[in-house]
This record gives C-alpha cells, structure tokens and sequence, in this order.
C-alpha cells in the first residue's frame, strides 16, 4: 500500500521531467512552450470577465481546466461569448 501512494505521489514528478529531457534533446521543447504560452494567451484573451458572475450566472469554466481537444476548445470560445452576450444584454 506505502509503495504505491509513493508511486501515485511520484510518478507525474518523474514523469514530467522524463518527457522534458526527452522533448529537450529531440528539439521539440522550444515549440511546446511557444504553442502552451500562445494558448493561454488567448485564454487570457476571450474568457469573460468575472465581474458580471452572480449565484444565478455563474461564469461558465474561467480557466479552461475542461478544454482537452480543439472540440472542447471551440465549445469553450461559444461559452464565454454566451456568457458575454448575457451579460451585455443585462445592462442594457
């Protein structure tokens, strides 16, 4: 039981810095970073603006934690756009 929650608690660890040292010699790291920071650069870009969030509006996924495929990512665009539409109509 001890081994593996030591394993559980170590495996991403190990395996994140295995990944990196693998992607670092085959040249690949520079533009996983460049594509991760453009990324959430335009999370940072289009997500709503939490300030018009309420019990009966929540504000639909503020990170982006639920976005795995470019589908989920499209889908989380619709949303927030959703949520900005909402809002604006409100205070008209």
């Amino acid at each position: 039981m001890g081994v593996a929650l030591l394993g559980w608690l170590a495996g991403p660890t190990f395996g994140n810095a295995g990944f990196g040292v693998w992607a670092a010699r085959r040249g690949w790291k520079s533009a996983i970073t460049e594509k991760e920071k453009s990324f959430y650069a335009r999370i940072r870009r289009y997500r709503a603006d939490p300030s018009a969030s309420s019990p009966q509006n929540p504000i639909p996924d503020y990170y982006g934690e639920k976005i795995k495929s470019v589908q989920d990512y499209r889908r989380w665009l619709k949303d927030q756009r959703a949520f900005n539409r909402k809002k604006n109509r409100a205070l008209l």
